[in-house]
């Protein structure tokens, strides 16, 4: 019977640890493809954190190294706005994105999507059956700019769907919204459904969401430029 010689052992050892990677390579960046509405969320990053919210990136943190459990539990997050402003630009998106590359990078599938385009693919005939499949199935998925549509009843309606999918397949939800805790209520009966169902999938460390304060950062960034 033929037997390999160390060397011809160590040079097959390293051809299959060379397939490993790219294999990994090949689904992490599959992940990315089928992560990102938006290509420009592929860079938020924590190598481009400055700072601005301490709290929210330890938050962020402990939820990646404790997704698993989390997942099992069905426990997501929210990123919301400071009482009585609509807090744009304070890093919602950024720390929602982190979160997401992070775990794409640990080959888990995460879905990043804004509300409005996400609820014109699931009203549509065609696509709907697809996209609550996704919502229905992927590891984490994470609904950026939350509130900000249209109220018609189709929206609501489509809406409510989606989070119910969500909620009823157990798996976790991350949300950035404008709106304040104060804020994240309503008179309509619709949407005080979705609003209970989200907050009752999203949560932090002590089951409160994440408020974001401090200075808008895109406004920030011009005035640094322009001090230069």
């Amino acid at each position: 019977v033929p037997t390999q010689c160390r060397c011809m052992s160590v040079r097959s050892a390293r051809l299959h640890e060379a397939r490993k990677r790219s294999r990994a390579l090949e689904k992490i960046t599959e992940l990315q493809r089928e992560g990102f509405s938006d290509p420009a969320y592929l860079k938020l990053t924590f190598d481009m954190d400055n700072g601005s919210s301490q709290n929210a990136r330890t938050i962020s943190e402990w939820y990646i190294e404790n997704f698993s459990e989390l997942k099992a539990h069905g426990k997501g997050l929210m990123f919301m706005g400071k009482p009585g402003t609509g807090n744009v630009g304070t890093g919602k998106t950024f720390y929602a994105c982190c979160i997401a590359n992070a775990l794409i990078e640990r080959g888990i599938a995460v879905w990043v999507t804004t509300v409005q385009p996400l609820l014109r693919k699931a009203g549509d005939f065609n696509r709907a059956d697809e996209i609550f499949r996704k919502i229905q199935t992927v590891d984490l998925l994470i609904l950026d700019d939350f509130g900000a549509m249209q109220h018609s009843s189709r929206n609501l309606d489509l809406l409510f769907e989606v989070i119910d999918t969500r909620a009823r397949s157990g798996l976790p939800l991350i949300i950035t919204t404008n709106l304040s805790p104060a804020e994240f209520s309503s008179d309509s009966l619709e949407l005080q459904r979705i609003f209970s169902r989200v907050k009752g999938m999203c949560c932090s460390v002590h089951g409160n969401p994440v408020v974001m304060t401090g200075e808008d950062q895109r406004i920030k960034q011009v005035r640094l430029a322009n001090d230069t």
